[in-house]
Formats: C-alpha cells, structure tokens, sequence
C-alpha cells in the first residue's frame, strides 16, 4: 500500500472518529426522547431545532463562515479533493464546525457528496482544508455547492452552543 493510500485511510479513519465523536456528545448532553424537526432556514444552511427546549439568547457580530474553493485536483487514483481555506468571520470562538459540499459535472449532474470538519477556529481565524469524494475523477468537476450542516460555538470554558442557525456560509470566488 502506498504512503498516499495509507494516509487517505488515516484521514477517512479521524473524520469518521469526529462524526461519532460529535454524534455521543449532542445525544449525551440532550433528552433522546425528544422529538427532532429539521427544517431549513437557508439556502446554505440546515438546522435541528429542538422542540420544547429553551435556547439562549446569543449575539453575535458577522456570523459568517467565508470558504474559498482553493483548487480541485486528483488527491489519489479514486479520489478527488475540493481543497477550501475556511475563515471564521465572527466574534466567536467555533469549537466544532462541519461543511458538506455536492459537485456537478458541466451538464449539471451530480457527481457525490461529502464533507470536511474541524474544531478549535478562532475569531477571524482561517484554516485549509480538504474535502474527499471517492469514485469520481477531477476533471469531471465543473461546479458545487457548499453548506454548513453543523456548527457549535463556545461560550466559554467548554459551555458550547448549537450555533448552525445563526451562521450563513459565503462561497468566495
């Protein structure tokens, strides 16, 4: 197995860890049983309310996720990465932030779907990342479309918030 082999599968293995990782944590912090509706209150944006549970109120200055497509090219045989610079354009401290993203060919057809994730973005704070999709070739990547499916902002000392709602993602061209 080559080196590239072996540490797309280290990096597939840590994005999986932080999934799960992230998965225990909302059900071990709220009541299983309540009932979950999704709705989406943006274009860019999707977001779990919780019915019946009181939500802080949190201000926050430029909630703005900016992500700048920096190239797309042939990470691996099999595998194409979306490389993107993320900026936290807030006043807050993100602790958890996750960005899904859906490629097309150049008739429009869809080509996959995935993701990147991170933690630990400061205000104002940028950070390069990657966004893998198997089974599909560079060149064939004509466009996509990027959306924040999970954010959490941290209010300090670990007192984190589901801030999803409030942040807009802004693709720079």
């Amino acid at each position: 197995m080559s080196k590239s082999s072996k540490l797309l599968l280290i990096l597939l293995a840590l994005s999986v860890i932080a999934n799960v990782y992230f998965i225990v944590q909302k059900f071990k912090n709220s009541d299983v049983e309540k009932d979950f509706q999704v709705s989406a209150k943006t274009e860019k944006t999707r977001v779990f309310e919780y019915q019946g549970q009181q939500e802080p109120e949190i201000k926050i200055k430029n909630p703005v996720i900016e992500v700048r497509c920096l190239k797309v090219w042939q990470f691996a045989p099999g595998f194409t990465e979306l490389t993107v610079r993320i900026t936290n354009k807030s006043d807050k401290f993100i602790s958890y932030w996750n960005i899904n993203a859906d490629i097309f060919d150049s008739k429009g057809e869809y080509l996959g779907h995935s993701f990147t994730n991170g933690e630990n973005l400061r205000p104002g704070q940028s950070i390069i990342g990657g966004i893998l999709f198997r089974n599909v070739r560079a060149f064939e990547v004509a466009s996509w479309e990027l959306y924040i499916e999970r954010l959490r902002i941290d209010l300090g000392r670990g007192n984190t918030f589901d801030a999803t709602r409030y942040f807009k993602l802004k693709e720079i061209k």
